[in-house]
Parts: structure tokens; C-alpha cells; sequence
């Protein structure tokens, strides 16, 4: 199996681990399934998508061999990605009909400065708003242990050349 099936492959496990968990996290919060909650638990999923397929290259090319370390690197590093990728989603989803109109009349600079800067700022705020009971307190803890789990395999050990007999 190649590098990116097996990291998409790993992305597409920790998307259904980040959606069950914001899934279970609204059931806990006794929210009703909504369009709004449905769009939270695919934000989540495609965050878990996009951090896990990443978190899988990177681990795999730091070749972190140790467990404990790797798992730990996995962990830690698995969420960050997870949150900063649902973050993206999030972002462009908010704000794409403006960044498309920014780009339209502003041009190119005007679009990376205003468009990229200030949108993703004022995202941040929305999202630290709005994903916040999606997160805490255990969601971010069951998050990096999903993490954990799906993206600190143990590496395969190299191949070795068969070593050729001399008679």
C-alpha cells in the first residue's frame, strides 16, 4: 500500500473517531440533531480527515521508532492537526462567498490581506465561540487518544536483501 492510501486510509479512521465524538458530545448536551449539529459533527469529521491523512506523513517521515515517543508525538501532534485542520474547514466554509467577492474586487493583494487576515481572524473568534463545547472537557482527551491510537503504528522494519550464498 502506498504512503498517501495508508495516511488517507488513517485520516479516513480518526474522521469517524472526531464525528462519533462530537456526535456523542451533543447527545451528552442534550442537543436535538439539527442542520446546525449535523454541520458541526462533519466539521469535526473533516478535520479528523484532513489532521489524520497529515499527522500520518509527518509521523512517517520523522520515522520516530520508539513507542512511547511516537505515541506520545502522535497524540499531542494528531490533535493539534485535527484542531487546526477543523479550523480550516471551518474557516472556508464561514467565509468563502466573501474571500471569493474580496478576490473579485480587491485583486490579488487586497484579497491576502484583507481576505486571508482579517476573515481567518475573525473566524478564530467564531470558531473559539462555537467549538468550544464541542471540545471540552473530555472530548479533547478521547480526540487525543483516538489520535493516539489510529496514527502511532509501529513503522515496519526495512527489508533486507537476501543475502546470496556462495557455494
Amino acid at each position: 500500500m502506498s504512503a498517501l492510501a495508508a495516511a488517507l486510509a488513517r485520516g479516513l479512521l480518526l474522521a469517524l473517531a472526531c464525528g462519533s465524538i462530537a456526535a456523542l458530545r451533543i447527545l451528552e448536551r442534550g442537543e436535538a440533531f439539527s442542520p446546525r449539529t449535523t454541520l458541526v459533527i462533519a466539521l469535526f469529521a473533516a478535520g479528523g480527515l484532513l489532521g489524520g491523512a497529515a499527522g500520518a506523513l509527518l509521523l512517517r517521515r520523522l520515522r520516530v521508532t520508539r513507542p512511547l515517543p511516537r505515541t506520545a508525538l502522535a497524540a499531542v501532534g494528531g490533535t493539534a492537526l485535527v484542531l487546526a485542520a477543523t479550523f480550516g474547514v471551518f474557516a472556508l466554509y464561514r467565509n468563502l462567498d466573501l474571500l471569493r467577492g474580496t478576490l473579485e474586487q480587491e485583486g490579488l493583494v487586497g484579497f491576502l490581506v484583507h481576505g486571508l487576515l482579517g476573515l481567518t481572524i475573525d473566524a478564530a473568534g467564531a470558531f473559539a465561540v462555537t467549538a468550544r463545547p464541542y471540545l471540552l472537557p473530555w472530548p479533547l482527551l478521547a480526540t487525543a487518544l483516538a489520535a493516539a491510537l489510529v496514527l502511532a503504528r509501529t513503522p515496519r522494519a526495512p527489508l533486507r536483501k537476501p543475502e546470496a550464498r556462495v557455494t
